[in-house]
């Protein structure tokens, strides 16, 4: 029998157009790909034991300092780091706080020989802003990030593609699922361009002026605050995958009486999973 997950994908990213010539699209990946990365295929049987155990040696593989810390760089204002995987392969990946688990595309599966669970037990259903797709499950070993290796980590996998004419961006996503699982808390310091996994510590902030906390909540592996704008609230996922600064929808746009204050966006590609959507 067939089974099949879900998850709650929400990064995303933007890119002018006007650079870009061509058409986009979303798409499925190659045949040829697709043969490649199931040279690698294994059993649901064989993908859950790789899992119980990963969850065993991964907790004995934290690491003993208090803390790693990264470099990433901006694109398309989401911060985007390097992973590593067997013998110092370098994943790229975008560090995406509204992506409730870790994605991997099937180009990137192929590359590393990357095992897969068969499809025909289990699929992934993977929703994003735009749409949803059909993907993999599969399970990356190893995982590094600085010093911090964890010996295998699952993950789902990408069986479509966004198609942008000179897209410079990564296809890989690490999604908050790490962080939720493994730290005790995750700082993004977008001036330094770093991000700190921590271990078995409090967080405890400088004092300042400039700086400000609220409680947050998780739903569906993502975290969500309270934002409050006069007499309206609402609730918003912490997205360091979305290129804008604070999105509503129309329903809060009408609450907040400036439903009709907005200007078209031009010259702009929306790339998600699920697919890809163009301002024109």
């Amino acid at each position: 029998m067939k089974r099949h997950l879900a998850a709650l994908l929400v990064g995303l990213f933007s890119l002018g157009l006007h650079a870009c010539n061509g058409l986009s699209g979303h798409a499925p990946v190659s045949r040829s790909v697709i043969r490649q990365m199931e040279r690698q295929n294994i059993s649901r049987d064989q993908f859950d034991q790789r899992l119980n155990q990963a969850r065993k040696d991964n907790l004995r593989s934290l690491p003993k300092g208090r803390s790693i810390t990264l470099p990433f760089l901006l694109r398309s204002n989401t911060p985007c780091i390097t992973a590593q995987a067997t013998g110092g392969q370098e994943i790229p990946m975008m560090l995406d706080t509204g992506a409730g688990r870790m994605v991997i595309s099937a180009r990137t599966a192929a590359k590393l020989k990357m095992p897969v669970v068969n499809s025909s037990e289990v699929q992934s259903t993977m929703l994003g802003v735009v749409g949803k797709e059909q993907g993999r499950v599969g399970i990356l070993s190893p995982l590094k990030l600085g010093t911090w290796t964890l010996p295998a980590y699952p993950c789902f996998v990408r069986t479509y593609e966004n198609i942008v004419p000179g897209m410079d961006f990564p296809e890989n996503i690490l999604g908050f699922d790490l962080a939720e699982n493994y730290c005790s808390y995750l700082t993004i310091d977008y001036p330094r361009r770093t991000a700190t996994f921590a271990f078995k510590q409090t967080f405890r902030p400088t004092p300042s002026k400039n700086s400000s906390s609220t409680p947050f909540s998780i739903k569906n592996g993502v975290p969500y605050i309270e934002i409050q704008a006069g007499k309206v609230r609402w609730k918003s996922i912490i997205d360091t995958g979305s290129f804008n600064g604070v999105e509503i929808n129309e329903d809060i746009a009408r609450k907040l009486s400036v439903q009709d204050e907005g200007r078209p966006v031009e010259g702009m590609i929306l790339i998600a999973v699920g697919g890809t959507v163009t301002s024109d």
